[in-house]
């Protein structure tokens, strides 16, 4: 883990020109809020079980910072919960997920239909990890 002193000092050194993403996990905006602020990441990569109409609260509250939300492709049910986001964040990034085991970085590759599904119906740009 990275001390949010540590975190803003590494994004004060980078131009602003480039993008500084901020990974959370946490689910509660008031402490995702908290956290962007004291590291100033001009991006930030939604991880955990966070609902859309939680992350509208961050919009309001941060209305300049780029808002990705990671979605876990298991299964179809991915596309639903893609298109949920829709409203909410900027871009949605799709990743591999393993049942039982919390986060990506499975080094596993999902099922590349499903995300291909979900950047034919999705309006917001698509990353596609894993």
């Amino acid at each position: 883990m990275i001390h949010d002193q540590d975190i803003r000092e590494i994004v004060q050194a980078i131009p602003q020109t480039c993008s500084t993403v901020l990974l959370t996990s946490e689910d509660d905006p008031a402490k995702i809020i908290e956290h962007q602020r004291a590291t100033r990441a001009n991006t930030l990569q939604l991880l955990g079980p966070i609902k859309p109409e939680r992350v509208r609260d961050l919009r309001e509250a941060l209305p300049i910072i780029s808002l990705t939300k990671v979605v876990s492709v298991i299964d179809a049910t991915a596309i639903d919960e893609a298109l949920s986001f829709s409203k909410a964040v900027d871009a949605l990034l799709l990743d591999s997920k393993v049942i039982h085991r919390e986060g990506g970085g499975t080094g596993l590759t999902h099922d590349w239909s499903i995300s291909r599904q979900i950047v034919e119906v999705s309006p917001l740009p698509v990353w596609l990890a894993g």
